[in-house]
């Protein structure tokens, strides 16, 4: 695509996915024994998938003897190099005892229970009675008045809004709670450890219980009634009229507009807790808002929008924050019927994104990508995120692999694991990553959503070179414990300083060549406890750089450059600084740095000199952008709709001038379309157009 201008571009663009059809099958497997003393090791994987079909009588069902849950040891992985690690299944739970099942948390037990969410999230199958003498029930699309759920849809006794309990020392399965829900079933669930409690969203009503450890539920948070009034919007109350009935034949398998989701300005998925506040992300932007947690764990009247629009449009499933505050978020695409057992979510376009704070603790509304997936452009999500010790973060994916030149591993739906600070465009393809497979099946490359949600058992500690925090990420609890209360292990007890370097837009010097840079650094208090002392900074100049007296900031700082031009500057601040947690200090450096016409962005990196006991995050680099026009292109999802050849999804394309000079001249945009996608034409562009050309993979 070209086009001549000298300003902001816009372009929108349209896309027709057609989805393939293709079958899923899993064998049969015989109980895996638990382990001693417990299922669990640290930094095993908790993973849940669709549990695979059956062929009976030349019908495709569920098979109720395929896994739904499954514990992988990731112990096995080596230096990460893009390969795929051998990730033994040491225990599985069937869908003869728990149905399909997406949501997965852990508690606090030692070792701790582990807890999974009834779904719909890998479609919603039915059956009538035999019809024709073989015995064998007869499988349904639409709803009928002897419609019943096929088996390994929802487990023994439950529904669609059970919650099922998996015993971390023995692996015994049982119902812990049972939520009223018809037909749609329930989202993600996350554990408090602040409150020893449970929030578990419902997809179906809009609400997020909140649960005790014996499965009572204690109150709900309504956010469609609660949360949005709070903010100035118009209360969106549930609807009777939308829940579903698989007894009429309005029913429908294969669009889960029949299902009776909530309304989406009031549908709920993805759930985090994080210091005393709950995180929540309604469907409709998606977007991410928060609660506050009272003393005894209700929820405060303080709903607030914290992320205002996730990028591409769709849902948010599943949600962390790291030990240092960063929100990491997946998405999972639009929940699709599959009557072949293919696709249970539109694929290719969601991404695992991560959220910073700046300076004044506001939360950056422009989020960092990971690429998941070596399939450009890298967004190979199914919805599913887990933190491991080592700030190592396990992502849920499909087709996370699918060279045909990789012997044994032409296509694998699974894991990918990375450095929690390996965003784009670092680890770009996804080399520096391991990847674990699912399902032990490497032919299936038309599968799309059959991997679910991820947690990793985490027991970080000193001794093990990790720190307490990272077991718990968002520890600060707003409650009092009660007396002669033992802080378990993995409770907070220092403070940690991170530092964070802002990239800087460069100038030249009067007339001359010499480009002048002012350098951001961000030193913020992540721990649990007041930190109180010096600070001290060296920035590792590049060669022939200078420093330019004085420094600024919102603190006084002394800096100098001993041995000059391309030596370390190091700054020290002026008095004792105290921060609380959460608080920020700034450092503003003037650099200079001899130009020239055809001088390119250059990088900067700096540490943080002050003694802090958790090192991991006291350095960071930024870059330094000459003057001149820069172009920036982003692109943006704006909807999709089922057609009767596939998905018809609208994309914005903007490309932007961030530099510091205009562009003049043509500019080319190369679209790389997913494989099994059309370019069908531009619906409309800034003045004065695009001309498109091209076909097949690319446009």
């Amino acid at each position: 695509m070209q086009k001549a201008y000298n300003s902001r571009l816009v372009a929108f663009l349209a896309f027709v996915m057609s989805l393939s059809a293709f079958y899923s099958f899993a064998q049969a497997q015989d109980a895996t024994p638990p382990g001693a003393p417990g299922i669990l090791a640290n930094g095993d994987a908790v993973v849940t998938g669709f549990s695979g079909t059956q062929e009976q009588a030349g019908q495709v069902f569920i098979n109720p003897q395929g896994a739904s849950v499954r514990v992988l040891d990731l112990s096995q992985r080596g230096q990460a190099r893009g390969q795929l690690i051998n990730a033994p299944a040491k225990f599985e739970v069937f869908a003869r005892d728990v149905g399909q099942v997406f949501g997965v948390a852990l508690d606090n037990a030692s070792p701790p229970n582990i807890y999974v969410t009834a779904t719909s999230a890998f479609g919603l199958s039915l059956v009538t009675p035999d019809a024709n003498g073989d015995g064998i029930p007869e499988k349904a699309t639409t709803g009928a008045a002897d419609a019943a759920f096929m088996p390994g849809q929802f487990g023994p006794g439950g529904g669609p809004g059970t919650i099922w309990k998996i015993d971390g020392k023995t692996g015994a399965v049982s119902q812990f709670a049972n939520i009223e829900n018809s037909v749609a079933g329930l989202g993600n669930i996350v554990f408090d450890p602040s409150h020893y409690q449970f929030f578990v969203s419902d997809l179906e009503s809009g609400l997020i219980h909140r649960l005790d450890l014996a499965g009572r539920v204690l109150d709900t948070f309504d956010h469609g009634t609660t949360g949005r009034p709070g903010a100035g919007l118009d209360a969106v109350a549930s609807d009777p009229a939308l829940k579903a009935d698989i007894t009429s034949s309005d029913f429908d398998t294969d669009n889960s507009d029949t299902w009776g989701l909530a309304d989406i300005r009031r549908r709920v998925w993805g759930l985090a807790v994080y210091n005393g506040r709950l995180y929540y992300s309604p469907a409709e932007g998606p977007q991410v808002w928060s609660v506050g947690l009272n003393r005894d764990g209700s929820f405060a009247v303080d709903a607030r929008i914290d992320i205002q629009s996730v990028p591409g449009g769709f849902p948010v499933s599943d949600m962390l924050f790291t030990s240092d505050g960063k929100m990491v978020l997946s998405q999972r695409g639009g929940q699709l019927g599959s009557t072949d057992y293919s696709q249970f979510h539109s694929p290719n376009n969601n991404s695992v994104l991560r959220y910073v704070r700046d300076e004044t603790g506001q939360w950056v509304q422009e989020p960092q990508q990971y690429a998941i997936g070596m399939t450009p452009d890298y967004k190979n999500a199914s919805g599913g995120v887990g933190l491991a010790c080592g700030n190592v973060l396990w992502s849920t994916g499909d087709a996370l692999l699918s060279d045909p030149s990789r012997p044994g591993a032409q296509i694998v739906h699974g894991l990918q694991g990375n450095a929690i600070a390996s965003v784009r465009p670092d680890n770009t393809p996804p080399l520096s990553s391991w990847f674990a497979d699912y399902n032990g099946t490497f032919n299936d490359p038309q599968n799309a959503g059959h991997v679910g949600d991820v947690e990793i058992y985490r027991h970080c500690t000193p001794q093990a070179g990790y720190s307490y925090e990272e077991s718990w990420p968002g520890w600060t609890p707003e409650w009092t414990p009660p007396q002669g209360w033992i802080p378990p292990l993995w409770w907070p007890r220092f403070p940690d300083l991170e530092l964070v370097k802002r990239n800087a837009r460069c100038k030249y010097v009067k007339r001359s060549l010499i480009l002048e840079c002012k350098f951001k650094l961000i030193i913020t208090n992540v721990g649990a406890e007041v930190y109180t002392g010096p600070l001290q900074v060296e920035d590792n100049v590049p060669s022939d750089m200078l420093y330019i007296p004085p420094p600024s900031g919102n603190i006084p700082w002394s800096c100098n450059q001993p041995g000059g031009r391309g030596n370390p500057v190091l700054c020290n601040s002026i008095n004792i600084e105290v921060l609380l947690p959460g608080q920020s200090k700034t450092l503003i450096l003037k650099l200079r740095y001899p130009g020239g016409k055809n001088r390119r962005r250059f990088k900067n990196c700096a540490r943080l000199d002050t003694p802090d006991r958790f090192s991991d995050n006291n350095q960071d680099c930024g870059y330094g952008r000459p003057p001149g026009p820069d172009l920036k292109a982003k692109k943006k999802l704006k909807r999709c709709f089922p057609t009767k050849t596939g998905n018809y999804c609208i994309y914005r394309l903007t490309v932007k001038n961030v530099g510091l000079a205009a562009h003049n001249g043509t500019i080319h945009v190369e679209e790389q379309i997913p494989p099994g996608s059309t370019f069908a034409g531009v619906i409309s562009s800034s003045s004065p157009g695009w001309s498109c050309a091209g076909g097949g993979a690319v446009v």
